[in-house]
């Protein structure tokens, strides 16, 4: 009697796939909307029953949230099955065939490209839309002139982290004597940029970049790559190495950011200093889809008010003060403009209610749509042929479930595409909006 057992394949039709698909994609599905709830309500209760103020464009936030949380889905899902799988072989296999300059070369270039495949990364390039420059004129040049050196130095800031974070376990370095110098450093140069009326809007953006940096793609690849060094070189419980890593991971790009700034500040080429060359957005914080409200301007004063105008001298309460032209001198100590062109333009006291359609119509969906495939495909597809040539051409080794890993690939660059154009649509409208009316409800306003 045959030992062997005759394997029978099973076909299933596409109701019963997606019999046993659905509850599995639900339950992913339920895992992102916990992850984002929270958030969501905060800014919609805060926004509705603290402010008193409607949500505009409804429709569209709602679509938007509803589209982070898919992205999110699918992203980890391709995060699971593509960049998970490669990641872990590498840190197993390289401390056995590769020497420490290339390990450490190799751990750059992975703490560099994680960093950009991030979708928090996502967020932080499109955050320079809400910021006033008259305001913020660094914080807003960094998020819109230099948003490329912005991402690339907390990259760069990623990479030496985890270079660093894997040569301790090669020298048999202590996490204290490498974290205390860090933290100390981090402080005098927070103190010094809290000390700046200019530098000091960016330690909000420098410190978050900590943040953002230690997320579904870095932790698990760091954690992996740790893992794989400690165990042929180091010493300890090799299950917890990598937490070193991704703590240092999480400080070098604060003191990237931190540094950044610096230099453009010393530069002088931000919004409003000598040296600026950028060009000015011309969409700032107060746009159609940050505001509640829109004031109509009209100059519409009659003969009556003019008279009134030149016997009292004192300019209308109502008016709005436009100036050009005019030669800017300094006399006696007074900065003096010349020859310059003064209108007093009506505003109209009545406070007209915004647009309450539930579509922002200044929105191009193609466009935006494009935008993010374009962002997925630069932030996904660098890292993965990095890590799939370093195993294949450096390591040796080949790829196990070749089609498990593409598929995931693919999955993780519709998810970040997805998740990019939610933002879009969604959450950014949302926190924009609230940002913008927080000021306006609670600070008196007087002609």
């Amino acid at each position: 009697m045959s030992t062997q057992s005759a394997i029978s394949t099973v076909k299933l039709s596409f109701a019963e796939s997606m019999a046993l698909l659905l509850p599995y994609l639900r339950e992913k599905l339920m895992e992102q909307i916990k992850s984002i709830w929270f958030i969501v309500v905060y800014l919609l209760f805060f926004q509705v029953v603290v402010l008193g103020l409607p949500v505009i464009y409804g429709t569209m936030i709602a679509i938007g949230i509803a589209t982070v949380a898919l992205g999110l889905m699918l992203f980890m899902e391709g995060l699971r099955l593509g960049l998970m799988p490669l990641g872990e072989t590498i840190g197993s296999v390289l401390p056995d065939k590769a020497g420490l300059a290339l390990i450490l070369l190799f751990a750059f270039l992975i703490g560099l490209g994680a960093t950009f495949a991030e979708p928090a990364i996502a967020v932080l390039r499109s955050a320079g839309a809400g910021v006033s420059p008259d305001e913020a004129p660094l914080l807003f040049s960094l998020l819109n002139d230099f948003s490329g050196q912005l991402v690339i130095c907390v990259g760069i800031g990623v990479g030496i982290a985890v270079a660093l974070g894997v040569m301790r376990f090669f020298f048999n370095w202590s996490l204290k004597l490498l974290i205390i110098p860090i933290v100390l450093a981090l402080c005098l140069l927070t103190m010094w940029t809290y000390s700046n009326d200019i530098l000091n809007p960016i330690i909000g953006l420098a410190w978050d970049s900590g943040a953002v940096t230690t997320g579904p793609v870095t932790v698990p690849l760091v954690l992996a790559l740790g893992i794989g060094v400690c165990r042929i070189v180091g010493s300890g419980d090799s299950s917890t190495a990598g937490l070193g890593i991704v703590t240092l991971a999480s400080l070098f790009p604060i003191l990237a950011v931190l540094m950044l700034g610096n230099y453009h500040y010393l530069a002088e080429d931000y919004y409003g200093a000598a040296n600026y060359t950028g060009a000015v957005a011309t969409q700032t914080a107060g746009s159609a889809t940050t505001q509640s409200s829109d004031i109509r301007i009209s100059s519409g004063y009659s003969e009556a008010e003019f008279e009134q105008y030149l016997q009292s001298g004192q300019t209308p309460a109502d008016a709005i003060v436009r100036y050009s032209g005019g030669n800017v001198v300094l006399e006696n100590g007074q900065i003096v403009i010349e020859d310059v062109r003064i209108e007093l333009v009506k505003q109209e006291s009545e406070v007209q209610p915004a647009n309450d359609s539930g579509w922002d119509p200044e929105l191009d969906v193609v466009s935006s749509f494009y935008n993010a495939l374009l962002a997925a495909l630069q932030a996904i597809l660098p890292l993965c042929v990095f890590l799939y040539l370093t195993l294949r051409f450096v390591l040796g080794q080949k790829l196990q479930d070749s089609n498990m890993v593409g598929i995931g690939v693919m999955f993780a660059v519709a998810g970040m595409m997805v998740f990019t154009l939610g933002l879009t649509m969604g959450l950014t409208p949302l926190g924009s909006q609230l940002g913008a009316d927080i000021p306006s409800a609670f600070a008196e306003i007087t002609p």
